[in-house]
C-alpha cells in the first residue's frame, strides 16, 4: 500500500473515530435522565443504577480528550460530566472514604445478611463462614424450604430460627430465612404485603433493657415489569410498616436498588432511616465476581436514629452473587 492511499483514507477515519466519540458522549448526557421515564417504560429504571459509572467513563474521557487536544470533545465532556453530577443525588464525600472494618466483632449485636444465590449449593462453606464471623442473628434469601432445613442442621448455635418461601408459586427457591442466638421477645413474623412483594423476617430482641426490631427483606428483582412494581410497592408498603413501630427499627437486606431510586428513597424519608452509607461509604456489593468499581451498591443497612451502628462492612465470603453484609449494633 503506498503512502498516497494511506493518507486519503486518515481523513475518514477520524470522521468516523470523531462521530462515534461524539456519540459516546451524547448516550452519557442522556443516560442519567432515562430514569425519569421509568413510569412509561419498566426498563429505564435499570439505568438509575450505574450513575456513578458513568461519571467515572465520564471522567476518563475528559482526560483523554485533554491529553489529545480534541477541545470541542473535551467541552462536551465536561457539560455531560456536569450533567451527570446533577443527577447523583443524594451524594456525599463520606460514601469514597474508605473505611478499614473490624472481623472480630468489639461490641453490641452482630447482624448478618447473605443472598446465598439459589442454583449454588455452598452450604458446609457459608456455615464455615458463619462460624468465622460469629454473627448474633443471621438472614438469607434465596432459601428453599430443603435448604432452611439443611442450614437449621448445621447452624446448631443458633437456637431460634423462621422461614417464610415466596408466595409466588414461579418462586420456590426465593424464600428468605433468619437464624437467631438471641432468644426473641416473641415470635419471629413473618411479614408479606401483598401479591408481586416478597417476604420479611422481623425478630424483637432486647438490648440493655430496650427492644429493638430486626427486619430482613428482599423485594424483588428488577427484570421485568411485574418483579419491578412489586419491588417498588414494598418499599413504599415497608415504609409504612416500619413508620408504624413502636421500636426502634433496623432493616437490613438485598434490596435490589441503589440510593437513586425514586421508591427507596421514600423508604428511607418515609420510615426516617439512616443509610449506613452516610458513616461507612458505599461499599458495592453485587456482582460479588466484579472489581469493587465497577460493583452497585444494592445490599443495604438502614437504621433508625435511636441505634448505633458501629460497624458495618461486607464479608469476603464467595460463591454467591452477592457479598454477605455485616453489621454491629446497639441501642444509642
Amino acid at each position: 500500500m503506498n503512502k498516497k492511499h494511506i493518507n486519503k483514507n486518515i481523513p475518514k477515519y477520524f470522521l468516523i473515530l470523531n462521530f462515534c466519540l461524539i456519540s459516546i458522549m451524547i448516550i452519557l448526557m442522556v443516560l442519567p435522565m432515562i430514569s425519569i421515564f421509568k413510569d412509561i417504560f419498566w426498563i429505564f429504571d435499570i439505568f438509575t443504577h450505574f450513575r456513578i459509572h458513568y461519571i467515572i467513563s465520564v471522567i476518563a474521557l475528559n482526560v483523554l480528550f485533554l491529553f489529545f487536544r480534541r477541545f470541542f470533545l473535551f467541552t462536551l465532556s465536561i457539560i455531560s460530566l456536569f450533567i451527570n453530577l446533577s443527577f447523583l443525588n443524594p451524594i456525599k464525600i463520606n460514601y469514597f472514604v474508605k473505611h478499614k472494618p473490624y472481623i472480630e466483632k468489639k461490641e453490641g449485636i452482630r447482624t448478618m445478611f447473605y443472598n446465598i444465590y439459589w442454583y449454588k449449593n455452598n452450604i458446609t462453606k457459608n456455615t464455615n463462614y458463619i462460624s468465622e464471623i460469629k454473627p448474633d442473628i443471621v438472614i438469607l434469601a434465596e432459601v428453599s424450604p430443603n435448604t432452611f432445613r439443611l442450614y437449621k442442621e448445621r447452624l446448631k448455635d443458633f437456637a431460634y430460627s423462621n422461614y417464610s418461601d415466596n408466595p409466588n408459586d414461579d418462586e420456590p427457591d426465593n424464600g428468605i430465612a433468619l437464624f437467631s442466638k438471641i432468644k426473641p421477645e416473641n415470635d419471629i413474623k413473618i411479614i408479606i404485603f401483598e401479591k408481586w412483594t416478597c417476604p420479611s423476617l422481623q425478630i424483637d430482641i432486647k438490648i440493655n433493657g430496650k427492644i429493638i426490631s430486626v427486619i430482613g427483606t428482599h423485594p424483588y428483582s428488577p427484570i421485568n415489569k411485574n418483579r419491578k412494581l412489586g419491588r417498588d410497592k414494598q418499599f413504599i408498603l415497608l415504609s409504612d410498616y416500619i413508620k408504624n413501630q413502636s421500636n426502634p427499627v433496623l432493616l437490613i437486606g438485598d434490596f435490589n436498588s441503589t440510593i437513586w431510586q425514586k421508591e427507596f428513597q421514600y423508604l428511607v424519608k418515609n420510615a426516617e432511616l439512616i443509610n449506613s452509607m452516610d458513616k461507612f461509604g458505599l461499599q458495592p456489593s453485587w456482582p460479588a465476581s466484579m472489581p469493587a468499581f465497577l460493583r452497585i451498591t444494592i445490599d443495604h443497612v438502614l437504621y433508625q436514629k435511636e441505634i448505633e451502628l458501629y460497624n458495618k462492612f461486607l464479608g469476603s465470603l464467595k460463591g454467591s452473587d452477592h457479598l454477605p453484609v455485616i453489621a454491629d449494633f446497639s441501642v444509642r
